[in-house]
């Protein structure tokens, strides 16, 4: 059964994740889905959340102030937060091939944070 949300928009950003002994001008420039909006929406890159097709592949952990999230990478170095429960949703239906997923996606927002979750897997 595929999934439907009435999340209209959806915040991106880009930044320069610190990298040790590179200078901060040779930081490679990273986009990513917002795991939290806060207070200054104006400085986000609002976009339509339409489903979208990504193979992406599990990335890393990440411990937040009130819970755990998962951050996923596409092929193009887009990173994606996923909330546990999505997780443990998503691999009671897939299996992941050395971390890799293929399908459909769609933003969720639980709270004040988004996240994303699978519509429907591709093989």
């Amino acid at each position: 059964m595929t999934k439907t949300n009435n999340l209209r928009l959806v915040p991106y950003e880009t930044s320069r994740p610190w990298v040790e002994g590179v200078p901060r001008e040779e930081w490679p420039e990273v986009t990513k889905l917002a795991e939290y909006a806060g207070l200054n929406e104006s400085r986000y890159d609002w976009r339509p959340n339409e489903p979208f097709e990504a193979t992406l592949t599990l990335e890393r952990l990440e411990r937040g102030r009130s819970a755990a999230r998962f951050w996923f990478v596409d092929e193009r170095g887009t990173r994606y937060p996923f909330f546990g429960q999505g997780l443990v949703d998503m691999l009671s239906r897939v299996i992941l091939d050395h971390g890799r997923v293929r399908g459909t996606w769609i933003a969720v927002k639980r709270g004040a944070n988004y996240g994303l979750e699978l519509l429907e897997e591709h093989p």
